[in-house]
């Protein structure tokens, strides 16, 4: 008997839509539609409902439920599984849980309007416990920038971006501390290599964003380098900000939590 490894999405819910998460359904027609994103039947799903998870379900089934949502017949079911006692923020707990990958599904489509698609896969590193064993209290793992040189206590899974100085601001490497020693973060260093071609440092990346009025983007920029020379590390609350303002390149930042 072969035994297949149930796959991590994360749901995205519209607030205008509260029955689909009291329920437990999402209506996009029949199966095989593109807005699934092909989740089956045993697959686990969290939930974003306002920024937030507060449930891990199973997908249960496809049927024709009928809903005053989608003209079209058809909508997918979804078991609960586990109701976690706090809510679980999206963009600082969930997005920086240690054994979830920091790939573009995390760190962009996450959090992000996604054509056509409201379940986004998420890659999962070895060690991660079973979908209903995972607990994000005390799994929530610590993301730095920090000038190269510069002492940090890491912990298994945190990772970060190191600074060449603070004159030129270049970034030297992505790391991931694991099995007790730094190693090239492979997973997060690709998506760097792929968004941002020109390698800008964070000095290029300040002055794009005063002549381009990204005042959310110059505000964060300000933030590290004034932390980077005051402490010589800035402690990266938010995983998808470090993306949107400083690996991404020139691009203006747009969340949409």
């Amino acid at each position: 008997m072969i035994t297949v490894t149930p796959i991590i999405y994360i749901g995205k819910f519209s607030s205008n839509y509260p029955q689909q998460i009291e329920e437990k359904f999402y209506a996009a027609g029949a199966e095989g539609g593109i807005w699934y994103g092909g989740i089956k039947a045993g697959d686990y799903v969290f939930p974003v409902f306002n920024g937030r998870i507060d449930e891990l379900w199973r997908v249960k089934e496809y049927t024709e439920k009928a809903n005053k949502i989608n003209k079209e017949p058809g909508v997918v079911l979804f078991d609960l599984v586990k109701k976690y006692k706090e809510p679980i923020r999206l963009s600082d707990e969930f997005v920086r849980y240690k054994y979830f990958e920091t790939d573009l599904n995390l760190l962009n489509k996450s959090a992000k309007s996604v054509k056509n698609c409201g379940f986004i896969k998420v890659a999962v590193s070895k060690g991660c416990p079973e979908p209903d064993n995972i607990e994000f209290k005390g799994n929530i793992r610590k993301v730095y920038i920090a000038l190269e040189g510069e002492k940090l206590i890491l912990n298994e899974r945190d990772f970060g971006i190191t600074i060449n100085n603070i004159e030129e601001g270049n970034i030297e490497k992505i790391f991931i501390y694991e099995d007790g020693q730094m190693k090239d973060y492979e997973v997060l260093s690709k998506l760097y290599e792929e968004k941002n071609e020109n390698k800008y440092s964070l000095l290029e990346l300040l002055d794009w964003s005063k002549t381009d009025d990204a005042s959310k983007k110059k505000n964060y920029l300000e933030s590290v380098i004034a932390d980077l020379k005051e402490n010589g590390k800035f402690i990266v609350s938010n995983p998808i900000a470090l993306y949107d303002n400083i690996l991404v390149g020139e691009k203006k930042a747009e969340l949409n939590l």
